[in-house]
């Protein structure tokens, strides 16, 4: 059984992870070692990944966080003490966004084949939003059993697309290192991505009125960001304008009423939302190669 298997390699790791302590700096590595050493990755199919889900009589609290991650995300082994856990991440659709992590883990490929990129972000300043240096390190192709790191903050900054409908990925992390998480954006912008519940739901009501009600999402939008809002949230509800069938005149009038929000960086905010990214050699090459598969 899947599950009760991954209950074991979580509880064998949970141990020696107190051992070791949280805040360890090789606590990734310890990790990514250990799930290495398991043979499970090579032997498991999506099929048997869905029985067990649909079978199974119970699971863990799901209610840990667990950020922006998963189509969804499912809790199969939670820590005596809520600080680590496992969990498999369902998804079905090709996430573009590039961000960092709060919390210290590795991951490893279930299912399915990703193209996983690697980022350097650099910058002077440490703000919800920040304006920096953008760079991307490398791209790879990830398939089934293949392992890798993940290091909070940006010590650890990816974009890991998934190619296949569902790729399914293990996470076997911390709970929280109280680090924050960003999104990033071209040119070289990086968004906190943690908000509140409050502004979570906010932010859903906006993308959902701006399918069925434009004139009272306008409404709401532009009373937001006339208000006290956070730049990573106002950010956010500007990315969603931008992308819908709003003229960017429009875009560029809510941008300016929220200059008092972002400041000396309003430039540098409509650039990002201005551009369009073009896909890089290597992951054209990945997904061309793929294509020529099928």
């Amino acid at each position: 059984m899947i599950i009760d298997e991954l209950n074991h390699i979580g509880s064998a790791l949970a141990s020696r992870i107190r051992e070791l302590g949280y805040t360890s700096p090789s606590l990734a590595d310890l990790i990514c070692e250990s799930l290495g050493a398991q043979s499970l990755w090579r032997n498991v199919g999506i099929d048997e990944i869905y029985d067990e889900i649909f079978a199974c009589e119970s699971l863990p609290p799901q209610h840990i966080p667990s950020g922006i991650f998963g189509d969804p995300p499912v809790i199969v082994y939670l820590s005596e003490d809520h600080k680590f856990y496992i969990e498999l991440l369902f998804h079905f659709k090709m996430s573009m966004d590039i961000h960092d992590h709060g919390f210290t883990g590795a991951f490893v490929v279930l299912s399915g084949e990703c193209a996983n990129q690697i980022f350097d972000f650099k910058t002077e300043h440490s703000l919800p939003v920040s304006f920096g240096i953008l760079d991307r390190k490398s791209t790879e192709c990830l398939r089934m059993g293949d392992i890798r790191p993940i290091r909070n903050g940006m010590q650890f900054i990816h974009r890991n697309l998934h190619l296949d409908k569902p790729t399914v990925t293990l996470v076997a992390r911390t709970a929280s290192d109280n680090v924050a998480q960003h999104t990033y954006y071209a040119p070289g912008l990086s968004v906190e991505s943690n908000v509140s519940g409050v502004e979570r739901r906010q932010l859903e009501l906006i993308r959902s009125l701006l399918r069925t009600d434009t004139e009272r999402a306008r409404a709401y939008v532009e009373r937001l960001i006339a208000g006290k809002i956070r730049s990573n949230q106002a950010y956010r509800i500007l990315d969603l304008i931008s992308k819908s069938n709003f003229p960017d005149s429009y875009v560029a009038n809510v941008l300016e009423k929220a200059s008092p929000t972002f400041k000396e960086l309003t430039q540098e905010v409509w650039k990002s939302l201005s551009m369009t990214e073009d896909l890089d050699v290597e992951l054209a090459r990945i997904l061309i190669a793929r294509r020529s598969t099928e």
